[in-house]
This record gives C-alpha cells, sequence and structure tokens, in this order.
C-alpha cells in the first residue's frame, strides 16, 4: 500500500511536464523524413559503391 501512494506521485509527475505527449507528434513528422533519407541512401550507396569498386 505505501508503494501505491509513492506511484501516485511520480505519475502525476509525467504528466505535468508535456515531455512524452509533445515528443509523439515531433516524432511522427520526423519518421516519414526519415524514412525517405535511409531509402535514398541506401540505393545510391550500393549502387555508387559498386561501379567505383
Amino acid at each position: 500500500m505505501e508503494q501505491a501512494s509513492h506511484e501516485r506521485p511520480l505519475s502525476a509527475e509525467p504528466p505535468e511536464p508535456p515531455g512524452g505527449p509533445a515528443d509523439v507528434p515531433d516524432l511522427e513528422t520526423e519518421a516519414p523524413e526519415r524514412r525517405d533519407t535511409p531509402d535514398e541512401d541506401v540505393n545510391p550507396q550500393a549502387g555508387l559503391i559498386e561501379p567505383p569498386d
């Protein structure tokens, strides 16, 4: 029972600062951009590395 009271304040602290919810939208916008970068880097890298070799 004592642990429950300790967990209550800890749970209330994280929600106060918009750190988690704020990162969610930021990651969503960066996710699509990052996906395009790796895809392009992987394709050209594999082809460019072979020809120069």
